[in-house]
This record gives C-alpha cells, sequence and structure tokens, in this order.
C-alpha cells in the first residue's frame, strides 16, 4: 500500500515538473521575439505636439535589422515634415525582460531602459508593454511603451507620466504596415 503511494507521488511530483519544462520552454521570449520586427515599414507617426498639445501625424518610414540571436537590433528612420526630413537611427538591445533603446539624431542622443510588464503571443505576432524612466518636453517622466506586431503591420505607442502627475498621457504613436510604399512616393504622381 505505501509503495503504490510513493509510486503516485513520484508519478505526480515529476510529472509535474516535466509539464512545467515544456510549459517554460513555450514561453515567448523577447530576442526570439523581435525578429518579427525585422524588415521595410512605412506608415505614420503622430505625436503629441508641446507648443499646441495638439496630435500631428506625419510619414515615417523604418528599416529595421535584427541581429541572428536576437540580442539586438538597429532602426534607420525617417520623418517626413512639411519642407523637410528627419532622420535619426536606434539601437535595440533586447534580454529576457528587458529593452534598452538608444536613439539619435542629428543633435542629441537618449537612451532609456525598459522593463518587460508582458509579452504574449507567438514569435510572428505579439504585444509587448514596456516600463521604463525617461524624459518629456525637457522633464523627467514614466514612460510606458505598447509594441503590437504582426507579420504586416507594427505598432509602437508610447505614453508618458510626468513628476507629479497620476495617469498616463499620450506622446505618440508610429503605425506601419510592412513592405509597403515609402510614404514619401505616396500622392506624387
Amino acid at each position: 500500500m505505501l509503495s503504490n503511494f510513493i509510486r503516485t507521488a513520484f508519478c505526480l511530483f515529476f510529472g509535474g515538473m516535466l509539464a512545467f519544462s515544456v510549459a517554460a520552454q513555450d514561453k515567448l521570449s523577447l530576442p526570439a521575439a523581435i525578429h518579427a520586427l525585422s524588415g521595410e515599414w512605412s506608415g505614420v507617426l503622430t505625436y503629441r505636439d508641446f507648443r499646441t498639445n495638439e496630435r500631428v501625424s506625419i510619414p515615417h518610414d523604418r528599416s529595421i535589422s535584427v541581429a541572428a540571436d536576437g540580442s539586438f537590433a538597429t532602426s534607420e528612420n525617417t520623418y517626413t515634415d512639411p519642407g523637410y526630413k528627419v532622420y535619426s537611427a536606434e539601437l535595440f538591445r533586447a534580454t529576457t525582460d528587458q529593452l534598452t533603446i538608444a536613439s539619435t539624431t542629428r543633435s542629441s542622443v537618449e537612451v532609456t531602459s525598459y522593463e518587460m510588464s508582458s509579452l504574449t503571443g507567438e514569435e510572428t505576432a505579439w504585444t509587448a508593454v514596456f516600463d521604463g524612466k525617461g524624459s518629456d518636453n525637457g522633464g523627467p517622466a514614466d514612460v510606458r511603451m505598447h509594441i503590437d506586431v504582426s507579420p504586416t503591420t507594427l505598432s509602437i505607442r508610447r505614453m508618458v507620466r510626468s513628476d507629479g502627475a497620476t495617469e498616463f498621457a499620450f506622446r505618440n504613436e508610429m503605425v506601419f504596415e510592412r513592405g509597403s510604399v515609402p510614404t514619401e512616393a505616396i500622392g506624387s504622381k
């Protein structure tokens, strides 16, 4: 009787450990998921204008290359403001629970580290939420970033909470389609 109990307990324990091990292997990791960002993207950047507090939308193109192991990615960006183009670059470093982004334009470099709050989906279509410390309108702020990616679309939304504020406010959002006609060519016929 005791040996049946021991056998049953043994089977339940090691069966549970095996199931836990398989479930842990199936969990989506950020370095694996980041490969879905690779490619050419065209779309729109919408941002909150500090002077008017209104939302402004401009064309935006992005070319993303991802390292084979998913540990980092680079992004070359072009924004088309009325009358001129803005070029920027970003370096993304991905670990299992953190995303660090170094952004640069002609006149500045900003580095923000985000802790991953959630990551759901599969390697080709996923949603992630990241929280970090950054700046907004020249002052310190909490930054929350949402990334939604599918095989054909990419959305990156940043929300900010300035010192003293209780709620997050919209800062900017980029919405892209993969392999689209570059936004500068739309309407140029």
